[in-house]
Order: C-alpha cells, then structure tokens, then sequence
C-alpha cells in the first residue's frame, strides 16, 4: 500500500510540475532573389491580433512549448516575397486601402498559419516533430481572389540535436524552412501571381 501511495504522489508532483516552455520557430530563410524579380508590388497581411496570439501545445512529460507563429514568421514572409517581387508592404489589415495604394501593391498575400507539434519520446518536453501549414489566398487590392493554396512544410530533430544546441524550437524552424521553400516554388510556378 505504501508503493501505491508513493506512486500516486510522484504522478502528481510530475502533473503538478509540468509547466509551459517558450520557444521560438523564427526560420533562416535565403533573402536572395532566384532570379529577375516580378516587377510588381505586392503586400501582405498579419494583422496586430494574429502577431501577438500565442499558441500553447502539449508535448512529452505533460508539459508544454508556447511560440507565436505569426510573429516568428512575419519577417521571413517579408525575405520570400521580396525575394521575388519587387516591392513588399506588410499591412495590418487587408482593408488598408490608403497603405496599399501609396505602395502600389497590385496583389495582397493573405496568409493563415496553421502548427502542429510531435514528439517521439513521453519523457522529454521540446519536440522533436513539427508541422507548419501557410494556407494563403492571394487577392487584388478590391478584393477579388486571384489564387489559393497550402504550403507545408515538417521538420524534425533528434533528443541529441535539441540538447547540444540547446535550440528547443529547431524541429519547428524547420519545418518553417520547408514550409517556406514550398511556399516560394508555388508562388514562382504559378502565372497568375507574375
């Protein structure tokens, strides 16, 4: 009975003790145009309330990792884009009319950022998988969509990777990486974005 009881108050100290890790999934993203930028300016939307919401996931051990994707991601949208366009607005809203006009942004990015966290071990709390989804509709300044899709991207780390580097957020910043790679392809490959 004692074992049973010692069990039962380790279990709750463990449940008691999990607690929320912040990281962070900011990806390195080449800034260097592939080739001739599009000779348009285009701008994209992440209003104030997207780039502050946080968002909180369970991983290993009961605990949790916390990141604010939109802000992670915000600047390496910005590399992408000007990496193919010629000019490159962030907007608040998608609504701005005045801030899209005084920049001649002639197409809108409208991006939603959708994650998800895996983790191959129940006794460790950075996760080892990671999953970012952009699924973004592309607009005229009036409003009229001009092209849809997803880009996603996963990305993985070893126990031992995640521990030397002590870069708890890697298998997310990857999987941003590979999300965004994707995201560029899409976006040179198809005509109607040119």
């Amino acid at each position: 009975m004692l074992r049973l009881n010692h069990i039962v108050a380790l279990g709750a100290a463990l449940l008691l003790g999990a607690c929320a890790h912040p990281i962070n999934i900011s990806p390195k993203v080449d800034a260097q145009p592939g080739g001739t930028p599009v000779s348009r300016s285009v701008a994209y939307v992440i209003s104030q309330e997207d780039r502050d919401r946080e968002v909180s996931k369970t991983t290993g051990s009961g605990d949790s990792v916390t990141y604010a994707p939109y802000r992670d991601l915000e600047g390496a949208l910005f590399q992408v884009l000007n990496s193919i366009y010629r000019r490159v607005t962030l907007l608040r809203s998608a609504g701005d009319s005045a801030l899209i006009e005084r920049n001649g942004a002639t197409l809108v990015f409208v991006p939603k950022i959708v994650t998800e966290v895996m983790h191959d071990n129940a006794f460790i709390w950075p996760p080892t998988g990671f999953e970012v989804k952009i699924a973004y509709r592309v607009q005229e300044p009036g409003g009229r969509q001009v092209y849809q899709n997803t880009a996603t991207g996963t990305g993985n780390a070893t126990f031992g990777e995640l521990q030397a580097n002590k870069d708890f957020g890697l298998s997310g910043r990857r999987a941003a990486e590979a999300a965004l790679a994707t995201l560029r392809r899409q976006i040179e490959s198809a005509p109607e974005l040119k």
